[in-house]
């Protein structure tokens, strides 16, 4: 029969070095794929991050793209009241669709501030006209000079010489005057 030192260094010593390595093996596996999972993570936060920022880059530049379009046509219209002073006649349906595209523009929020700054300089009816069609001496400017004045300001706006803030502080100065 063998003693137990025998046995103990013929069983117990290549067992415990097998259990002790594959205890070391598994420990090894199981940090690895924590690790791996954690670099996947950490990769898949990484992509939805840049997704996101070109999603919102993509839709800040359809919003500039849009500002810009809806401000181009506002100028034209003011352009055309300044080269053909318009009748009396002429004048409502040109205010209303300057109203119209300031409506369009105050939905863009990058340009609301300048929206309401011209919709509050807005006439509301043209300016009084003698008989015989001349515009009267009255303290409101003339179309042309309204006009002129509005692409002054958009024009600044759009070139930064003009803030937001302080085109929020003439409108609501203009609304309580």
């Amino acid at each position: 029969m063998p003693s137990i030192w025998e046995l103990l260094t013929d069983a117990a010593i290549p067992a415990v070095a097998i259990v002790a390595s594959t205890w070391i093996a598994v420990r090894l596996a199981r940090s690895e794929r924590q690790q791996a999972a954690e670099a996947r993570a950490a990769e898949q936060r990484e992509l939805t991050a840049m997704r996101e920022a070109e999603r919102r880059a993509a839709q800040t530049d359809r919003e500039n793209a849009r500002r810009d379009r809806i401000i181009e046509e506002l100028v034209e219209l003011f352009a055309m009241l300044i080269a053909a002073p318009p009748t009396a006649e002429d004048l409502p349906p040109t205010i209303r669709a300057v109203r119209a595209k300031l409506l369009t523009l105050g939905s863009v929020p990058s340009a609301s501030a300048l929206a309401d700054w011209v919709g509050a300089r807005t006439p509301d009816a043209a300016p009084a006209r003698a008989a015989d069609g001349t515009e009267t001496e009255t303290d409101t400017p003339s179309v042309a000079d309204w006009a002129d004045e509005m692409i002054g300001t958009i024009t600044a706006w759009t070139r930064g010489e003009t803030s937001d803030d302080d085109l929020r502080a003439g409108a609501a100065g203009e609304r309580t005057t």
